[in-house]
């Protein structure tokens, strides 16, 4: 419509021209017959051009009332598709969301997550791992759930959430229990080599001891020695050192199932390394094994000798400190005083500081001063003593500078062994503290072995002198 008013208003070369008004007859007839066939044309002209403009005006009109019909049914089937989506979400798992929020959005979906199935329970965890979101409270919440089902839990079950429990190290006793009772009775059946490994290798990081379940489990890799793979066998070995258990059929299993077992079974030289180690942890390894681990050419197998793991060294160290005090008539090659391999700092948690700290301040009201006694020893065997101290034969503290090569002072070393030191499930000592046990005694130490259960940082002064002292007693005797 402004087209036609804009057109009208300026003039167009069908308007009017202004002309002489001073005519003859004969031209005024002629301009006046000019003038009605041009008012003629223009009219015509003025009619095709309106419906022109109100034609391209129904076709925007219709053009723009289209588009909106479109956009408003795209919005409308998004939204049903949305709401077809939340719809089967809430179907198959009731919390399926949950993985999109935020932690602090997390505990108000617990209650839809409480009482859902067994199947949405294992599924949930396993995404929870897939993802590394440990949220402790929804954890547990699925714990509950798996430990209210009455029905056995499957061999697969069973492993999904044992991985999942040890990738978010995720300690629930509760539910180990459950699935310990329930893979004793489902292990007899399988015939995977791969699962009984990844149950076992989340055993291992979990540090979970059992003793029956490790013996069933030791069974199987008897019962199944054609065909149980060399890293599966290697997860077996290792998880019972890292527990310091020995299974009852330990004659059989190690001499014929890990006997004929060899470096060049292994994928990597850290794969053998393990596996020495474990053995050594669980007094079965032989002097041919340390040599293998302990000559220089292997070290250069791991990495250039300076690039060595801190992990891997302290491991070297350990089975070092064996051949030295613990292997008889060991023969073989020992790691050089000057091995950058001894260049392998070892360090404490803040909580254990604190806690060989609570046992130090008691100790210095016992002791006339703090040059009575030492902390976090490092003897180059991979370990830290954490207290160490000499009495005379009366019993008396030596200062320690003093104390050179005297064989007749009484050698005590304190073991500060917090939470982390112990097995879940059997409250039982890790079996690398027990290897430096052994190591210390070997070498002509009394051990004081103290818990954090026993005496507990928060105790008072007075209560942990007492404590001490009894303990003093007890070895001086």
């Amino acid at each position: 419509m402004l087209k036609l008013v804009g057109t009208l208003r300026n003039g167009s070369r069908y308007s009017p021209v202004s002309s002489n008004w001073c005519l003859s007859n004969h031209q005024a007839i002629g301009a006046l017959s000019t003038t009605t066939s041009l008012q003629k044309e223009y009219a015509e002209s003025k009619n095709s051009m309106t419906n022109r403009v109100f034609k391209s005006l129904k076709d925007d009109q219709k053009s723009e009332s289209d588009d909106v019909i479109n956009t408003t049914e795209t919005i409308l089937k998004d939204k049903k598709n949305e709401k077809q989506k939340i719809t089967k979400a809430k179907k198959i798992i009731p919390s399926a969301n949950i993985m999109s929020f935020g932690v602090g959005d997390l505990n108000e979906s617990f209650a839809d997550v409480k009482g859902i199935s067994l199947v949405e329970s294992v599924k949930l965890m396993s995404s929870l791992a897939t993802r590394q979101r440990r949220v402790k409270p929804l954890l547990k919440t699925l714990a509950d759930n798996i430990n209210n089902t009455k029905s056995e839990l499957g061999i697969k079950n069973i492993a999904d959430i044992l991985y999942s429990m040890a990738k978010l190290n995720f300690r629930n006793e509760l539910l180990l229990k459950k699935l310990s009772i329930d893979l004793q009775k489902a292990i007899e059946s399988v015939d995977q080599s791969p699962i009984v490994g990844s149950i076992l290798t989340s055993l291992g990081m979990l540090k979970y001891r059992n003793d029956q379940l490790m013996d069933e489990l030791c069974k199987w890799c008897i019962k199944n020695k054609k065909i149980i793979r060399t890293q599966d066998l290697c997860a077996m070995v290792l998880t019972l050192a890292t527990i310091g258990y020995v299974p009852v059929d330990s004659d059989i299993f190690f001499t014929e199932v890990l006997g004929n077992l060899k470096e060049t079974d292994m994928t990597k030289s850290s794969e053998w390394l393990d596996v020495v180690w474990s053995l050594t942890i669980l007094n079965r390894v032989t002097s041919e094994k340390i040599s293998s681990v302990l000559d220089e050419n292997f070290h250069i197998k791991l990495a250039d000798p300076t690039n060595i793991p801190l992990a891997k060294k302290h491991k070297l160290l350990n089975i070092n400190a064996y051949a030295k005090s613990l292997l008889d008539n060991y023969k073989g090659p020992l790691i050089q005083s000057n091995s950058p391999v001894f260049d392998a700092p070892l360090v404490r948690t803040k909580d254990k500081q604190v806690f060989v700290k609570s046992i130090t301040d008691a100790l210095a009201n016992l002791f006339p001063s703090r040059d009575h006694f030492r902390l976090n020893v490092d003897g180059g065997t991979g370990f830290l003593t954490d207290i160490e101290f000499y009495l005379d034969k009366k019993g008396t503290p030596l200062i320690i500078d003093n104390i050179n090569n005297d064989t007749t002072v009484l050698r005590i070393a304190i073991l500060a062994n917090y939470y982390h030191d112990y097995c879940l499930g059997k409250n039982s000592l890790l079996g690398s503290v027990l290897l430096h046990q052994r190591l210390l005694e070997a070498n002509g130490y009394k051990i004081i072995n103290i818990s954090h259960s026993d005496l507990h940082t928060d105790d008072k002064l007075l209560t942990r002198i007492t404590y001490i002292s009894n303990r003093l007693k007890t070895i001086v005797k």
